[in-house]
């Protein structure tokens, strides 16, 4: 066990060597006096400074026909759909870099990946109205990614898990979470086959084919503290996390994958869970009172009723009805119970 941890940090830090290190960080974001909501003694250096693992932006993007030349069936991406278009981005090419700034359908969004939590989440870049581009700070906090925005005098840090600042000016802020789901390739070239993809020549010198994480998900340690454990799952358990209200609600990722359709609630709203069975994609929405049966390709109401699945919502094939997207995010149960140690989980 401690020779696997010892070789998967050996091989981070070789990736974190090759892409460059600069100062810490810590400096620049946690000056003395600075406005916070976490214990400042809870973050922690990540290995490369600041920007030493590079967001992309603006980033090239190809069509399905080039995207098959690099991608297989079931490589895991993190797909969005936007006013009609949709665009995916594999996690061999995120796990280099962690954030993309980009925009999709005419929305300025935030695509983040966090590694060494599994969490890929997709946010409006806006703080306030105002379109931010976002950056890598080399900071962890819960071994969270923690990311900053540019142009600003004094950056921020925001927690990815929270979609929040959680350190400088903006403490408190919160980012509006986009829909978006974690699935294979090939699952998410049936339901969007005019997407386009992001481009493996992403203009930086990277190994794409290469895991710099390779082996990580299989061992239970983490890199770094964390501030809950919790043992009612093993901490690298894959789960689905949604959050209603100030409540939060965790479903293990193979249950919900045997189950197909999943009808529930949380903090009394009704919510249906709707999984890919050869996949890790998840898609929660809101259901009222309606019960359904079925899959995501052939999804019906109490009444027999079909109803269409799309990014942002269910709806009614006969009246029209729409049922909203609640958002929720793949995450390992370590990582989500370390930002909500309150959760319920599913039995």
């Amino acid at each position: 066990m401690k020779a696997m941890v010892l070789v998967l940090a050996l091989q981070i830090f070789l990736s974190f060597f090759i892409l460059g290190c600069s100062e810490t960080p810590r400096q620049e974001f946690l000056p003395e006096d600075v406005q916070h909501s976490i214990p400042l003694d809870e973050i922690f250096d990540g290995g490369p400074g600041k920007d030493g693992i590079p967001a992309l932006t603006n980033p090239r993007v190809v069509s399905v026909q080039t995207g098959n030349q690099y991608l297989h069936s079931a490589e895991i991406v993190l797909g969005v759909t936007f006013n009609g278009e949709s665009r995916a981005y594999p996690i061999r090419i995120m796990n280099w870099h962690e954030i993309v700034n980009d925009q999709v359908g005419g929305v300025s969004i935030l695509v983040s990946y966090c590694p060494l939590c599994g969490t890929g989440i997709v946010f409006d870049s806006r703080i306030k109205g105002k379109v931010h581009i976002f950056g890598v700070s080399g900071l962890l906090y819960n071994s969270d990614l923690l990311m900053y925005e540019r142009g600003t005098k004094e950056a921020s840090l925001w927690a990815q898990l929270l979609g929040e600042a959680v350190v400088g000016p903006f403490t408190g802020t919160k980012l509006e979470i986009l829909p978006s789901v974690q699935t294979t390739w090939g699952e998410w070239l049936i339901q969007h086959p005019d997407t386009t993809v992001l481009d493996v020549n992403t203009g930086f010198s990277r190994d794409y084919n290469k895991d710099p994480y390779f082996g990580y998900d299989e061992n239970s340690s983490t890199f770094f503290p964390v501030s809950n454990r919790d043992s009612r799952l093993p901490s690298k358990e894959w789960v689905y996390g949604i959050t209603v209200g100030d409540a939060h609600k965790a479903y293990k990722l193979e249950s919900l994958k045997a189950k197909g359709v999943l009808n529930d609630s949380v903090a009394g709203t009704n919510l249906v869970l709707i999984a890919e069975a050869e996949s890790s994609g998840v898609r929660a929405f809101e259901r009222a009172s309606h019960t359904f049966t079925g899959k995501a390709t052939d999804l019906r109401d109490e009444a027999g009723v079909k109803w269409k699945l799309t990014e942002d919502a269910l709806i009614n094939t006969k009246t029209g009805e729409r049922l909203n997207r609640v958002q929720g995010v793949n995450s390992f149960w370590f990582g989500w119970v370390a930002f909500f140690p309150d959760t319920e989980l599913f039995q």
